[in-house]
């Protein structure tokens, strides 16, 4: 598996940097954090569709209730893998495999070292010019982690803001996190767009604590091309 990664990583830097899509985000509240960055690349045609070689650094962090008392688990990760990408006139849609290791420090005990598959979906549907629905998943194997999110945006404009609402949900056994709320993107230029999240997070751990509060997140997404 190490080889399998180390593979993708070279594909990813063996063709040219300026095809590279860059996306770097970051949410979560004082119970939970998720942050990334992302590079991915277009390296063959594959049939009707494209592979796409992706890396990507991550970061996650959440409380747990282990023997009643509250405990903090971090785990930065590093992963890489391939979607093959297909797209139509209206529609847009990339699934595949990848692998990551995480270290797992759990409050309390030692650090150890977790790696596994992990799964991408995105899809993307425009219903004409200016409005667009937007679904995408992850599933992390290593710590059995799920992030899933989709979103109905409106462009006000042609190189506008563009603005809808949003659902998500991301956790594991150990907390779950329900998100309904809105989203605000806007294409700083022809390269770069910049969004901002918001709304309400239901946090559930698993003793069946809840509690509600606000969240907020924001991200980049900068492509160099040629």
């Amino acid at each position: 598996m190490r080889r399998s990664l180390m593979t993708v990583l070279a594909l990813l830097t063996a063709g040219p940097l300026s095809a590279a899509d860059w996306t770097i985000g970051y949410e979560g509240s004082d119970q939970w954090a998720h942050g990334f960055l992302t590079v991915s690349q277009p390296v063959s045609r594959l049939g009707e569709g494209d592979l796409i070689a992706w890396g990507t650094a991550s970061y996650i962090r959440y409380d747990v209730i282990d023997g009643g008392a509250r405990r903090n688990v971090s785990a930065p990760g590093v992963g890489a893998g391939v979607l093959w990408r297909w797209s139509s006139r209206r529609s847009l849609f990339a699934l595949g495999p990848g692998y990551e290791f995480r270290w797992i420090n759990r409050e309390g005990f030692e650090r150890r070292t977790e790696h596994g598959l992990t799964l991408r979906a995105d899809g993307h549907h425009w219903f004409g010019e200016s409005l667009i629905l937007t679904a995408n998943t992850t599933y992390y194997d290593a710590i059995e982690w799920t992030a899933a999110r989709s979103s109905l945006e409106y462009a006000l404009g042609e190189n506008s803001f563009r603005i809808g609402p949003e659902i998500a949900y991301q956790g594991n056994d150990d907390i779950s996190v329900r998100e309904i709320g809105g989203i605000l993107r806007y294409p700083v230029s022809d390269q770069t767009s910049a969004w901002v999240r918001g709304g309400t997070a239901r946090t559930e751990l698993s003793d069946g604590t809840r509690r509600d509060d606000p969240y907020f997140s924001a991200g980049v997404g900068y492509t160099l091309r040629y």
